[in-house]
């Protein structure tokens, strides 16, 4: 059995991902909508209450389809992490909120090169254990794990031989110092892969060159796996504000559609009753002539005929009114009138 490293470990970590229900958002009113963003704004206020002394977070919307909203969260307990959680879950704003993706972990420090020796030594370390996450502009998650396979597993390597890939690994990293703030978050036995890489930039290109460099390191071009990568912009509360407006992304425009389509439909089912129904009187007027002829009847017959016909008619209107309110206003009118259209004659 290789040696293993020794890690220093600080605060538990977790990366959240949602997606937002777009239906239910274009459904909402501007009452519920406001009740929403004040929800966020109390859950930052809760968030905010225990930072920086124990914590820090940072919300951010997500390009592509891997989801619409994140939220990197870091605090001393994992039971902590599970409290924002269900605080989130509980709010209005987790009424739009459906789970994308999570990951667990926590914030470690390899020693592949020592402990430090040095008050400026622990303060570094301590900054990546206990960070206060930065105000830059994108963020980029991606978990990894380090290779099995014959011939090239990770945890066969020597001491030396890993300690020395890894050296390479942070030379990398330190050129992009000013560019690009990293924290590494350890999840073995915590979640499905083993490690969690977040990058913080204010040029997203930076991101892209470092872990394009990074790539043709020992470390990851041999023994490197990386299932999946997500980028997101940072979040502020008018962001959000933007996000669940419906003026953005064309909401504004289907909403109004919808509304003059739902204002539109009863005038022509309106228009259309009162026309069936003059056809039908009239057509039983003007019926009643060949009845008397048919059958033989007599006017007084008739005029029983007549009344027995609108007597029907005030019967069943209650009836009507009761299947509408429990089918649907539609779904009876259309029935009725496909009934009065299979009717012979």
């Amino acid at each position: 059995m290789e040696q293993p490293v020794k890690t220093l470990e600080g605060w538990y970590c977790e990366h959240l991902v949602w997606n937002v229900n777009w239906q239910a958002v274009r459904r909402v009113d501007q009452t519920t909508r406001k009740t929403i963003t004040d929800s966020y704004q109390r859950i930052n206020d809760f968030l905010d209450k225990v930072e920086p002394a124990q914590g820090s977070h940072y919300w951010f919307r997500v390009n592509g389809f891997k989801g619409d909203l994140g939220l990197m969260i870091l605090r001393p307990r994992l039971a902590d992490l599970t409290a924002v959680e269900a605080l989130i879950a509980k709010s209005a704003l987790g009424t739009l909120l459906q789970p994308s993706r999570s990951f667990v972990s926590v914030t470690e420090v390899g020693t592949y090169t020592g402990k430090p020796k040095t008050d400026r030594g622990w303060a570094y370390v301590n900054a990546h254990l206990k960070p206060q996450l930065p105000a830059m502009n994108y963020i980029c998650f991606y978990p990894m794990n380090k290779r099995r396979w014959p011939g090239a597993n990770w945890y066969e390597l020597p001491y030396a031989d890993r300690q020395k890939e890894m050296h390479e690994h942070g030379t990398i990293g330190r050129r992009y110092a000013g560019k690009i703030k990293q924290y590494i978050t350890g999840a073995i036995g915590l979640d499905d892969d083993e490690w969690g890489v977040t990058l913080f930039a204010d040029d997203p290109i930076e991101i892209k060159k470092l872990v394009t460099e990074m790539r043709y390191a020992a470390a990851s071009a041999v023994y490197g796996d990386f299932p999946y990568f997500i980028i997101g912009t940072k979040l502020t509360e008018s962001d959000l504000t933007g996000l669940l407006s419906l003026s953005e992304g064309g909401c504004r425009i289907i909403m109004e559609m919808k509304v003059a389509r739902e204002q539109t439909a009863p005038v022509w089912f309106y228009s259309l009753a009162v026309l069936v129904t003059q056809l039908d009187g009239g057509a039983v007027s003007t019926l009643l002539s060949s009845i008397m002829r048919q059958y033989q009847l007599t006017p007084t017959a008739v005029s029983w005929v007549s009344g027995l016909y609108t007597l029907g008619l005030v019967i069943a209107t209650p009836a009507v009114s009761n299947w509408a309110d429990l089918f649907g206003e539609r779904r009876v009118f259309l029935s009725e009138l496909a009934l009065w259209l299979a009717q012979p004659g």
